[in-house]
This record gives C-alpha cells, sequence and structure tokens, in this order.
C-alpha cells in the first residue's frame, strides 16, 4: 500500500510553533526528539518526520480500513540513508513497517511511502490546487480509461478510492496538500520513480 504528505515549510513555519512546550513530546518518541533535539536543523528534521509519519499513517490506514485516528507518537520514524535533497527512511506502526522516500524542493517536503520495499510507485509534485485533476489524468492515461468516466469518492474511513463509473477500481493512490503544494502517488508495477 502506498501514502505521501507535502510539508510547506515556509507556511508550516508561519502556522506552527514546534518550539513551544511539549509540542515535541505530544508528537515524538524520546528517540526522535533526540535526533531533533541533536539535528543541526532542527526545524527541518521536525517536519521531515512529520511528513514520514502522515505518510506512514495514510498507507496504513488503507490496509487497515479503519477510521481516521491519527496518533503520531505511535509511530516511529528512522532515517536510513540519503541527502537534504533525497532521504530514505522507516516508519514502525506496532509491528508493521513501512518505507519512506523524502524529497526537499521548492522549500516543501514531499514524502512517499509504501508498505513493501522497493515497491514501484509514480510519484507527482506540483504547486496547484487542481492535484485532482492531474491525477485523474494520469490514471486516464495510464489505465487507457476516459477520464470523464473517472471520480474520486471517499468511504466510510474517509479514505479517497477510484470508481470508474459506478465500479469501484483496484488503484492505490494518495494525494496531499499544504497551502499551495500539492502531490500525488500511484501504485505503478512497471516502473519506479521513488
Amino acid at each position: 500500500m502506498i501514502g505521501n504528505d507535502v510539508v510547506d515549510l515556509i507556511l508550516a513555519k508561519k502556522q506552527s510553533n514546534w518550539q513551544r512546550p511539549r509540542f515535541l513530546e505530544k508528537i515524538f518518541t524520546k528517540q526522535e526528539q533526540a535526533e531533533i533535539n541533536s539535528a543541526k536543523d532542527s526545524g527541518f528534521l521536525v517536519w521531515l518526520f512529520w511528513s514520514m509519519k502522515e505518510s506512514a499513517y495514510k498507507a496504513h490506514q488503507r490496509i487497515e480500513n479503519f477510521s481516521p485516528r491519527f496518533n503520531p507518537w505511535q509511530l516511529e520514524c528512522s532515517l536510513e540513508e540519503g541527502s537534504v535533497e533525497k532521504i530514505r527512511g522507516r516508519v514502525r506502526i506496532g509491528t508493521s513497517q513501512f518505507y519512506t522516500a523524502s524529497t526537499f524542493a521548492d522549500s516543501c517536503i514531499f514524502t512517499s511511502c509504501t508498505s513493501e520495499k522497493d515497491q514501484q510507485i509514480i510519484h507527482q509534485k506540483v504547486a496547484t490546487k487542481n492535484i485532482k485533476e492531474i491525477l485523474l489524468k494520469s490514471i486516464s492515461e495510464k489505465e487507457q480509461i476516459l477520464l470523464k468516466e473517472l471520480h474520486i469518492i471517499k468511504n466510510e474511513n474517509q479514505i479517497p478510492q477510484l470508481y470508474q463509473l459506478e465500479n469501484l477500481l483496484d488503484i492505490p493512490f494518495s494525494i496531499s496538500h499544504h497551502g499551495d503544494k500539492s502531490a500525488f502517488v500511484l501504485l505503478n508495477k512497471k516502473t519506479a520513480y521513488l
């Protein structure tokens, strides 16, 4: 399964004071807090971990099909490798493990998440409010389905699902947005863009 998240760092800095008392304790594990507090750029690591948690939560919610209940301190992030431009990591949720790939561009962190290591996805990031239209057009072209037949409906647990007319399609995807930045990931069996 897949998930994604985007954090506009400029907007996050304006809207959220991560240095206020107890903020880190409410969201991050003790290990994550230690890494944040010792990092050269603590603010960047706060939002990187947040993005990793959000993307893993979305993938996990799709697997379990549970109602929304995001408890960020129950998700534990670890970094594996990378540079500031591309960082790989893992997120543990109970006994489940998710694999993340994050990129930094245009003052944003974009994170993609998969439930299987090296699972192949298409990752699209854009600065637009029309991300759903771009996603549907991409699916239409990839799957050879008429664009006008495709639509997204959230299920009873608020998980977006793809339909062709009245038929539910088994095409995993995830959409995210923050400020004027948007992104989607789409499962792709042929090419990886993680």
